[in-house]
């Protein structure tokens, strides 16, 4: 393998008819590969290097043009490494995947283009179609136009979709996610945290358990939880923040979640064929678990609880929280009633009773529940769990 090494002027380089290493240095370059498998090697360089069509910016130390296309590009060493593929052409695209250091240039009518690219951190795509996937740092991973598909990792990442119909694909990351109402998503495991925007699907690792909806609290941007209520619906994977401030109302596409927190006004929840976890929080909430094991928190206010089929939780945590309707309480299905014993400050099942005229459920004097479906036969010693 021959090596050509630039100096810091403007220089001409050109590489021989087999593989070559071509050491870039400071000034305006102009490289042509030739033959061979080629590397430009800017690892040694002391400013960060960004890729973009036919010419790579080095910091404020010159721009490098491409005569011909190279097989390995190495960024600089220890720098925020940039492939900035933005072009006004409709007919390319890319697939980038920073783990597996490999960069494919799709263009229309052509077989793809692969590159090598080791030291890069950041992706910006084209207009069309991208994917693009980080690597273990923390990347700022961007599709720009196009209905793009941004695969997260590990690390704090931010990924912005941009213009199009676009994918936070989490399917493959090991662990569970928890995504807020903000944008902000937490990876299991300890992998990092990520900042969402501009996406319209959001899909998460169905292998693993408890990925969740979190709607109670915006890290980020605390402003968002005032007025905002959602709708979520596991089973149609849709999720829909109401009164976002100067925007109204927001629709996205939420694959592969377990559980939702809501907000503090009135929501509406409703699970799917899993045993899901759904807690109201604040508000008048409206819960329903579909099939499934499910159990249902309707937290402060007066909510309305649907169990569906399946063996489900009814929780309640204070007797103030106010009076919940229970629509489906069926203890032939396994249906409990769970009660906080701390919260309620009670000392045994005796505390609690039901009227089967009106389906009310006391603690002593404080009515805190209503079974509004009246089952026959409903025992508080059998139907009711202290915890």
């Amino acid at each position: 393998m021959a090596t050509i090494i630039g100096t810091d002027g403007d220089d001409i380089l050109v590489g021989t008819a087999g593989d070559d290493r071509i050491i870039a240095s400071a000034g305006d370059d102009t490289i042509t590969g030739g033959d061979g498998s080629d590397i430009i090697d800017y690892s040694d360089l002391e400013q960060p290097v960004t890729l973009q069509p036919v010419v790579i910016q080095k910091g404020v130390i010159g721009t490098d043009t491409f005569r011909d296309f190279f097989e390995t590009v190495i960024g600089a060493r220890g720098q925020t490494n940039i492939i900035d593929a933005t072009t006004d052409s409709t007919n390319v695209s890319i697939v980038a995947d920073l783990s597996k250091e490999r960069l494919e240039i799709r263009v229309v009518g052509s077989p793809p283009i692969i590159v090598s690219v080791k030291n890069f951190v950041n992706v910006i795509g084209t207009n069309q179609k991208d994917t693009i996937s980080g690597n273990a740092v923390d990347n700022e991973l961007s599709g720009s136009g196009g209905n793009d598909i941004i695969r997260g990792s590990a690390g704090n990442d931010t990924l912005n979709g941009g213009d199009g119909t676009d994918t936070a694909d989490y399917s493959k990351i090991g662990v569970s996610s928890t995504i807020f109402i903000d944008g902000t998503l937490k990876k299991g495991g300890g992998l990092g945290t990520d900042l969402l925007g501009n996406f319209e699907n959001l899909v998460v690792d169905a292998s693993v358990a408890n990925n969740t909806i979190d709607a109670s609290i915006a890290p980020s941007a605390p402003f968002l939880v005032g007025d905002a209520s959602v709708n979520v619906n596991l089973e149609s994977q849709s999720f829909v923040i109401n009164n976002v401030p100067n925007i109204g109302t927001v629709k996205f596409t939420f694959i592969n979640f377990d559980n939702v927190k809501g907000t503090n006004q009135s929501d509406t929840i409703v699970g799917d064929r899993q045993n899901n976890v759904l807690f109201g929080n604040g508000g008048n909430d409206t819960l329903s678990g579909k099939s499934g094991n499910d159990t249902l928190v309707g937290g402060l206010g007066t909510d309305t609880l649907t169990g569906g089929l399946g063996a489900d939780k009814f929780v309640f945590t204070n007797v103030l929280e106010g009076v919940d309707i229970i629509k489906d309480f069926k203890a032939v299905e396994g249906d409990k009633i769970q009660i906080s014993q701390a919260g309620f400050g009670a000392i045994s099942i005796s505390d609690f009773s039901y009227d089967p005229l009106n389906g009310s459920l006391f603690f002593e004097d404080s009515r805190f529940a209503i079974l509004e479906n009246k089952p026959i036969g409903f025992q508080t010693n059998l139907d009711i769990q202290l915890v």
